[in-house]
């Protein structure tokens, strides 16, 4: 379980943004178009197909293990 767990953070799209950023997928997105990215929609889609489990602690903090 340790092996897995990928932090604490404040939501949901915390989650989706960080992941995203330190997977090095946003260097191929253009500067101008980083904007229209929807990280509440990507977080959702990752927690439903299993990607991600989630335990919500408190207000603001949400704990992520990743399952690939």
């Amino acid at each position: 379980m340790e092996d897995r767990y990928a932090g604490c953070y404040a939501s949901l799209e915390d989650v989706a943004a960080s992941l995203t950023e330190a997977a090095g997928g946003l260097e191929q997105v253009p500067e101008h178009i980083r904007g229209y990215i929807n990280y509440a929609t990507m977080a959702r889609d990752m927690e439903l197909c299993g990607d991600i489990f989630t335990l919500e602690a408190h207000v603001q903090e949400v704990h992520v293990f990743c399952n690939r």
